[in-house]
């Protein structure tokens, strides 16, 4: 995949005076679309993806810290009692 860009087959068009024989963006690009199966700017094909089209999950962490400190209460009312 790499080794179009080091060629010389994908030359540099929109940045005169790139001392690489491509743009480091475009290179960038066709790593994500090849490897990851999507495109930020350039050629998307027909098995790319849109990545604002994948859900994610978001987890909170002050749920986690909320469960945790409740035992460190329990266990802390616990010393104090005796």
């Amino acid at each position: 995949m790499e080794r179009d860009f080091w060629a010389g087959q994908r030359p540099v068009r929109h940045a005169p005076g790139c001392p690489l024989p491509f743009h480091p963006l475009d290179l960038g690009n066709e790593v994500l679309r090849v490897f990851f199966g999507f495109v930020l700017e350039g050629r998307a094909d027909d098995g790319c993806f849109h990545p604002e089209d994948v859900t994610l999950s978001a987890f909170r962490e002050a749920d986690q810290q909320a469960r945790q400190a409740e035992p460190r209460a329990a266990a802390q009312r616990t010393v104090r009692a005796r």
